[in-house]
């Protein structure tokens, strides 16, 4: 399960976004501005504010070895809410930045950096992720496997 919330530190990265803002009304700003919200308010550890980019029913989809059965799906506000804070509580450190970002009408494509510390050491992994956008809201989230950042 430890990976799971590893992987998952990887898919929000770190865009300047004013402290304290929520998520757009729809229409009011195109994808990447809903995407840089989320990933602002996850390196504040802010999973109130994260649950305000997200729509009520998403689904974050870990696409790993799909045939070794590596994969795992989380649904709603709920499981977000009690997977982001077990995950800031046990990695304090967490953090993400952007590598690249390209956005369409409703998705937006990220390579992102996580990094974090481990017994004194900064640590860190790169994935591509996949960011589809209903109504001003990540509805779904695709995340593809971990590999060294170069």
């Amino acid at each position: 399960m430890r990976w799971v919330w590893t992987s998952l530190v990887c898919l929000l990265a770190a865009v300047s976004v004013p402290a304290g803002e929520t998520a757009p009304a729809a229409g009011e700003s195109g994808p990447e501005r809903v995407v840089q919200g989320l990933l602002e308010a996850f390196n504040r550890h802010d999973v109130d504010a994260m649950l305000t980019f997200l729509a009520p029913d998403v689904r974050w989809v870990q696409v790993d070895n799909v045939a070794a059965g590596t994969s795992f799906e989380t649904v709603g506000h709920d499981e977000m809410r009690k997977g982001m804070t077990g995950y800031f509580k046990a990695i304090p450190s967490a953090r993400s930045t952007l590598r690249f970002m390209s956005a369409g009408e409703r998705t937006v494509f990220a390579i992102e950096e996580a990094s974090w510390e481990r017994d004194g050491e900064r640590r860190s992994q790169c994935s591509v992720a996949s960011y589809e956008i209903v109504d001003g809201r990540v509805a779904t989230v695709w995340y593809g496997p971990a590999q060294p950042c170069e």
